[in-house]
């Protein structure tokens, strides 16, 4: 009787160990779960903030693209101002050398 007692005050301990080990594993488990929810929210929060970067630099590229057509019609204008000045000016020395002309003839004629 007394080794079966002592049979099962050693069982009881083992059976208390186990139970100690148990707890301390699913503690452990929890733990291991909030690191998990943790880095998943952090992964979420990343993946949410890459896509707006990357909504905003297609905005910032549209933005771009925009202002480059822009530039461009603005180059053409310039192109085609220049042209026109450069004819305006040779319009404007034909006609001075036209005056000059109708000048010198007109005081040869006096």
């Amino acid at each position: 009787a007394a080794a079966a007692k002592a049979e099962a005050e050693k069982t009881k301990a083992a059976l208390n160990e186990t139970e100690a080990k148990q707890s301390q594993v699913e503690a452990s488990l929890a733990d291991v779960q909030c690191q998990l929810d943790t880095l998943r929210a952090e992964a979420e929060a990343a993946k949410q903030s890459a896509e707006a970067a990357s909504a905003n630099a297609e905005e910032v590229q549209a933005e771009a693209a925009g202002a480059k057509e822009t530039l461009q019609a603005h180059l053409g204008a310039t192109s085609r101002l220049e042209v026109e000045k450069a004819g305006l000016l040779e319009e404007t020395r034909v006609l001075e050398a036209r005056l000059e002309e109708a000048r010198a003839e007109l005081e040869a004629e006096l």
